[in-house]
């Protein structure tokens, strides 16, 4: 069937359209409005073209016929009401929605009589972002925040809490592509160096936040999302900024933020749990940091890891998560003899500690979790198959991920072996830090 020519009602009134512009002369002498030649774009004017919202621009409370001047509840959200008094005193919907959009702030928290609670709900449209950005965003989801927990799927904070941040905050936005852009260029000088100068960036507007006399400009959960990736970027780079951030984190963590959903808060205290447990070697005792010097300490910080992995159901998947757990409570257990309880290598714990781990290959799901169990071992390691067992396993995991923290824990571990002092491994750690190994 051919594509038929003319205006649309000669078309439908089956005649031949003389087709003269810009309405033919046949629907003007019949006196119907012709549509003109051409493609016929059809608009509806409302968000519906029949029924009790035709011809409306937004979706109202209740429809025209059942207004009245007298008050009626609104049911909003549950079991909340609102009562609407004397709609048609009210100022137009459309007004409301662009008062709120410009005034959304503590203020709008008081008491407002002519705003309907209704419209409480509609939120500004999110900004557009750079292709550069989308592309970093994405690489940040599919190649580091698969590496930051121990098995990848739809509970993981770092891409379903991260990446929803960062395309609504500026600031995490630019956390977030400074660290992409440092582990997808660690190669190229160049860019790379452009990326650390947006950390740099990102670090001076956290610090000018901090004078704000405002405590809420600081301790928000966006600062907290940009502190956490920020030191995920400390691990991509092996740099040694990390007592920093975790000081930042920390005081987050113990003033409280409350400006997220339950579900999101529980996800940044528990990172900050692990963070701050895997640090422990890394930190100076004399810090203002808590010391975990104790089994209980540890086992209460390992529950709150375990309450995170609830939703693991596959079998596969349970058994790489408790051994996991399994092998850092032993690792830990192993840091906590050394340091505070003045024990000696323990060549028994680190057997059952190879064999736990050893059918956890580093190129299956699960198996990049390991590295900081693999380098408290090392550290731990005297005899020679032990040393090359963990740095071995190491070396495999960098190939997988090129976290440079990797190639410094395993700089780090020469320099303790070669240096043999009586204090121990552990007192190394503390007094010379250079990164945070995990």
């Amino acid at each position: 069937m051919g594509v038929r020519k003319g205006c649309y009602n000669c078309n439908k009134r089956r005649i031949i359209c003389d087709e003269t512009e810009p309405h033919c002369a046949k629907c003007t002498k019949k006196g119907l409005d012709c549509s003109g030649i051409g493609i016929r774009y059809r608009f509806n004017d409302g968000i519906a073209s029949r029924g009790k919202l035709r011809g409306l621009s937004i979706p109202v409370g209740q429809s025209s016929s059942s207004r009245s001047n007298a008050a009626k509840p609104l049911s909003v959200g549950g079991n909340r009401s609102a009562a609407i008094t004397n709609l048609q005193a009210k100022p137009p919907v459309a007004n409301t929605v662009t008062r709120l959009s410009f005034s959304y702030s503590l203020d709008s928290f008081e008491s407002n009589e002519e705003t309907p609670e209704y419209a409480s709900n509609i939120y500004p449209c999110l900004q557009p972002i750079s292709g550069q950005s989308r592309f970093l965003l994405n690489h940040f989801s599919e190649n580091i925040a698969r590496g930051m927990v121990i098995l990848d799927g739809q509970y993981n904070g770092y891409r379903n809490v991260i990446i929803p941040l960062a395309v609504t905050e500026p600031l995490v936005e630019s956390a977030v592509s400074s660290v992409a852009a440092s582990h997808l260029w660690r190669g190229n000088e160049k860019l790379r160096t452009a990326a650390d100068r947006d950390r740099v960036r990102v670090i001076q507007s956290l610090k000018k936040a901090s004078l704000n006399p405002r405590a809420g400009a600081v301790f928000s959960v966006s600062n907290w999302a940009i502190l956490l990736v920020l030191l995920v970027g400390e691990l991509i780079t092996g740099r040694d900024d990390y007592i920093y951030l975790l000081r930042l984190l920390r005081s987050i963590q113990s003033y409280g933020v409350y400006d997220a959903s339950r579900e999101t808060l529980q996800f940044f205290h528990t990172q900050t749990d692990i963070l701050m447990l895997l640090a422990q070697p890394f930190l100076d005792l004399s810090s203002d940091f808590p010391a975990m010097n104790s089994e209980a300490a540890l086992e209460t910080q390992l529950r709150s890891i375990c309450a995170s992995l609830q939703h693991v159901s596959d079998s596969q998947d349970v058994y790489i998560t408790s051994t996991v757990i399994e092998a850092v409570r032993r690792s830990y257990q192993i840091y906590l003899n050394r340091a505070f309880l003045g024990g000696k290598s323990d060549s028994m714990a680190l057997d059952y500690l190879q064999h736990l781990v050893s059918p956890i290959s580093p190129n299956v799901p699960g198996g990049h979790a390991l590295v900081w169990v693999y380098f408290i071992a090392a550290a731990e390691s005297e005899l020679p198959e032990h040393r090359a067992f963990f740095t071995g396993r190491l070396n495999d995991i960098y190939v997988a991920t090129g976290c440079e923290n990797i190639t410094a824990g395993l700089s780090i571990l020469e320099q303790m072996w070669d240096s043999q002092t009586g204090s121990g491994w552990p007192w190394a750690l503390r007094t010379n830090p250079s990164t945070f190994i995990m």
